[in-house]
């Protein structure tokens, strides 16, 4: 949506793949998005990671797979972008929240995120 509230686009397919033909992200529980960088980021609850697309809606990458390690969600409900292009994703049954850093890619390109054990 724009600002004064004008429908954009939609982006997406039900599936467990990383994409359609279309080249559109699939999504199985779709829950929050954020944006950063240029980059959408979807908490994807029933496939338990993020998907990455573009801001034009065409899939980037996937993040994380099911698990308790690092990099891993169980049912990941919420993602927000924080300053430096930090994002947060809180993975709900898992009881955390991870910080996804962003890693240095080319110009133009939607940002990579690693992960860092945060000690608190």
């Amino acid at each position: 949506f724009r600002g004064g509230g004008d429908f954009v686009r939609a982006f997406g397919s039900a599936g467990r793949h990383e994409a359609n033909d279309a080249g559109e992200p699939c999504f199985q529980g779709p829950f929050d998005c954020a944006v950063s960088g240029g980059a959408v980021f979807v908490a994807d609850e029933g496939n338990h990671r993020v998907q990455v697309a573009t801001r034009e809606g065409r899939f980037v990458r996937s993040l994380g797979a099911v698990g308790s390690g690092l990099g891993e969600f169980v049912r990941p409900r919420g993602v927000v972008s924080a300053p430096g292009g930090l994002v947060l994703v809180s993975d709900r049954e898992n009881l955390r929240v991870q910080a996804l850093y962003p890693l240095p890619t080319g110009e133009g390109e939607p940002p990579t995120l690693g992960w860092r054990r945060v000690r608190g």
